[in-house]
């Protein structure tokens, strides 16, 4: 990837982390989640797996978002050298 395109995706995803309404709704959707899984019934344990993989799914996307926003501080610094 060239610097530019680093530095662009960087700048997406530190404004995606940090918009409030993103970071709210994920918030809320995770705790949503993790009530489903407290209050599923003991013997519901394929209701508890599905949820834990959305769970899992949302984790996966934040971490691409921060990685992508790690990339573009780098390339930053990369520019910052030449």
């Amino acid at each position: 990837m060239s610097i530019e395109k680093d530095l662009q995706d960087g700048d997406a995803a530190n404004r995606i982390l940090s918009d409030e309404f993103f970071v709210s709704l994920v918030s809320g959707l995770k705790q949503d989640l993790l009530n489903r899984i407290a209050l599923t019934d003991p013997s519901a344990a394929e209701v508890r797996e599905s949820t834990y993989f959305e769970i899992r799914g949302i984790d996966s996307i934040l971490m691409k978002l921060k990685a992508l926003a790690d990339n573009g501080l780098y390339a930053r610094r990369q520019r910052e050298k030449a």
